[in-house]
């Protein structure tokens, strides 16, 4: 619903901002057209053969059509100037900046394009800015189309139209004209605003008759001041509003249209003192004049004054006063005298019960979770709403609100509560473009106060179970200077925090949003509070990602070294060394933006144990390598000793003990004997690679010694290498089933525990 009055305030210094009035079958419309807006206000009247009558009273406006600011959508207008009301109610407006009519149904929330609508041009299927309408008895419809200078009749259904007269040449096209069709003579009328001229064409010609002239702008008895709307009645008689001349002119007789005087009769029927004023018997800006069905009164838009005027068509009583037939309040009046005798600096109830404040909250984001500073804010519509006797007022004075959607600047000058959040950080206003708050008054005295806000509030988080833990983050609300006995915080209901829907964070899932109340002593003084504790679940995949597997990954890695040759001393301590240093590495870069807290977490636990697992694979590698060394030498000195064997290939006896294995033979020499030759020397050489790839037994008990023990003894594989590719895999697959299962159940109790 809007009304006349808060059109009229709101929009006043908009110049396309029109009144306009019109009747059909005894009803009044006052109808209200501004930018994308088209607002009636609908009065019974006074039927022929009743007594009925309208006195003065208080409208309630109704939009009628658009609504929706401005635009080209069916449900929008774009500065609409014309309009014609038929007997079914149904409205045609000029939609005029988007080049097209539109009808408007009864209750109807879209329009219908019943011409025009093609965009801008000449065309017989186009207008150029439209600026007025005529529907005769046929719904034949009459079309001022000043953008290309003519008048167009579109026939009802039809989807072009055709021109039925072009206007004059010193008429310009980016005037505004306004049609009158008398479907009794058979004639249109049609003025130019800035003109200041009204002609008069016979249908089915295509040359007109001056029948009013101004002769340029001016204040005479003769002239206008910005001409706006006019009506004819039965016997030719004209009707002008003279907008900035603040009158109504009636043009009754016309001798000649070619003398440089004109002879007309020109009379001032309202608004004698040519002088703006809000009493019976003066105008400010009218807008619109128009006759009763029977002619016997008129009624004058008198949109300066926001109020309708009514007075009887053959006044002969020199004052001229008329009668206001509707007058809505200003608001401004009403607020003025709510804050006549009020004392901003007392609450409402003071002296008595304490007053309440009602609060809910509508969550749109959550911005961010800091766990180094402990701290979480999110942006929301923050609303209070409390009583204030003080402000109540007449309902039908403001004709029917349920509240008043004010200016900001009184908010100043009445009791607000002075409410703030206990563990708040550095909360804000949005301010841009413009200071995101307002505030409403209802008719009962009761208060809406909502803002656009970002809370930043302290949120003292137990990580224990990091990273599958559920964080409980408390906003507490209360008044920082009243106690419990003067002010009272009520949540609005048991959902009176509301989130937006998909709201999505990046590490956490908001999975609950409950609230409660309490008392809190502080100083000795009691204070009335309210909270909402916001529930956390954290996601879990980046950690998993970042961390859980690359460190399992790493572990595993490290058992590569369990399954190499114990020989090979550099491979195990390279592998062992790099595996240690990576996951160090992954460690520090994975905890760097993780708060340093006291006490061990779930992430900290599983990171150790890593370690541990990767240090105590290195450090087995040394206790097999340890028993390695100490159980052989070196075989690069023990090769020196293989010159005291040779290869014999008779496979006699001899005197020096030897060993045979697939027809090789070693045989050894003492050292005294002779020096081989150099054929010898040659087999000696070929011989020392098989004793790296055959295993020798001895032949002789006596060879036993220090053939097996010193030269030909190869390691088999360590008893503790075998045992450690079962022992470590078990052992990890161990921790981690008591790791997760634990956890993952600490999780949920966490998640069912008392909030923080």
């Amino acid at each position: 619903m809007r009304n006349l009055a808060s059109i009229r305030y709101e929009d006043s210094s908009n110049e396309n901002c029109r009144g306009r009035l019109w009747i059909v079958l005894g009803g009044l419309y006052v109808i209200i057209l501004c930018g994308g807006i088209l607002a009636a206000v609908i009065l019974s009247l006074a039927l022929p053969g009743t007594k009925k009558n309208v006195g003065p009273r208080i409208g309630n406006g109704i939009t009628v059509a658009g609504g929706n600011r401005k635009g080209s959508l069916p449900d929008q207008l774009n500065d609409p100037h014309g309009f014609f009301v038929d007997n079914q109610s149904n409205i045609y407006v000029a939609d005029t900046n988007n080049h097209r009519i539109v009808q408007w149904l009864p209750d109807a929330k879209y329009g219908i394009i019943v011409a025009g609508g093609n965009g801008p041009g000449s065309k017989q299927n186009q207008l150029r800015y439209p600026s007025d309408i005529w529907i005769d008895r046929y719904n034949n419809m009459y079309i001022a189309d000043p953008g290309n200078r003519r008048v167009q009749l579109w026939t009802s259904g039809a989807t072009s139209g055709q021109t039925v007269f072009n206007v004059t040449d010193g008429w310009s096209s980016s005037d505004y004209y306004s049609l009158y069709v008398d479907e009794v003579n058979q004639e249109i009328y049609i003025a130019a605003r800035s003109a200041g001229q009204i002609f008069r064409y016979t249908l089915g010609s295509r040359m007109g008759v001056l029948v009013a002239d101004g002769f340029g702008r001016g204040n005479g008895s003769h002239q206008f001041n910005y001409q706006r709307r006019f009506t004819v009645d039965r016997q030719g008689k004209i009707y002008v509003a003279d907008k900035f001349n603040h009158r109504i002119q009636k043009w009754s007789r016309i001798y000649s249209t070619t003398q440089t005087i004109p002879t007309a009769k020109v009379e001032t029927i309202a608004g004698i003192t040519g002088k703006n004023g809000s009493n019976l018997n003066q105008l400010y800006n009218p807008t619109d004049v128009i006759l009763d069905l029977l002619a016997k009164n008129i009624y004058i838009a008198d949109y300066g004054n926001a109020r309708v005027i009514r007075l009887p068509a053959n006044l002969a009583d020199s004052k001229r006063e008329g009668v206001v037939v509707l007058n809505p309040i200003s608001v401004n009046a009403i607020l003025d005298d709510l804050l006549k005798s009020y004392d901003r600096y007392h609450r409402p109830t003071y002296g008595g019960e304490p007053d309440k404040i009602i609060v809910n909250i509508y969550v749109r984001s959550m911005s961010g979770i800091s766990e180094l500073d402990m701290e979480y804010s999110f942006d929301c519509f923050f609303r209070q709403r409390w009583t204030d006797t003080r402000l109540i007022y007449n309902t039908t004075s403001v004709m029917n609100y349920t509240s008043l959607p004010v200016s900001f600047q009184m908010f100043s000058k009445i009791w607000k509560p002075d409410t703030y959040f206990y563990n708040g950080q550095r909360s804000y206003i949005h301010s841009v473009p413009h200071v995101n708050r307002f505030f409403r008054i209802a008719t009962d005295g009761t208060i809406l106060y909502s803002q656009r806000l970002t809370i930043r509030a302290s949120c003292i988080m137990n990580l224990r179970n990091l990273p599958l833990d559920t964080q409980h983050c408390t906003l507490l609300i209360g008044s920082f200077a009243y106690n419990s006995e003067e002010t009272i915080y009520e949540w609005s209901n048991k959902t009176a925090v509301d989130l937006q829907n998909n709201l999505i964070m990046n590490q956490f899932s908001l999975i609950d949003a409950s609230v409660g109340s309490r008392i809190l002593i502080r100083e000795n003084r009691t204070r009335s509070i309210i909270y909402v504790v916001f529930a956390f679940r954290r996601h879990v995949g980046y950690f998993l990602l970042q961390l859980y597997i690359p460190c399992v990954l790493i572990v595993f890695l490290s058992w590569v070294g369990l399954w190499l040759n114990r020989e090979a001393t550099n491979d195990r301590i390279n592998l062992g060394v790099t595996t240690i240093l990576t996951l160090i590495f992954v460690i520090i870069e994975g905890k760097k933006d993780l708060p340093k807290v006291p006490y061990i977490t779930a992430l900290d636990c599983f990171l150790a144990v890593c370690f541990i697992f990767v240090f105590s694979t290195l450090f087995e590698f040394a206790i097999v390598h340890y028993y390695t060394k100490a159980r052989t030498g070196d075989l690069n000195e023990n090769m020196r000793d293989l010159e005291d064997y040779v290869i014999r290939d008779d496979g006699t006896n001899a005197d020096e003990h030897d060993i045979s294995r697939n027809d090789v033979h070693l045989v050894y020499r003492p050292s005294l004997a002779p020096t081989p030759s150099i054929n010898s020397r040659t087999s000696e050489k070929k011989s020392y690679k098989c004793y790296r790839n055959i295993r020798c037994k001895p032949a002789y008990s006596a060879f036993q010694g220090r053939a097996l023990k010193n030269i030909f003894y190869s390691n088999s594989e360590s008893k503790i290498d075998i045992f450690s590719r079962t022992m470590y895999p078990v052992a990890f697959f161990i921790f981690n089933f008591i790791y997760w299962a634990y956890y993952l159940h600490a999780s949920q109790q966490q998640s069912k525990g008392e909030k923080e």
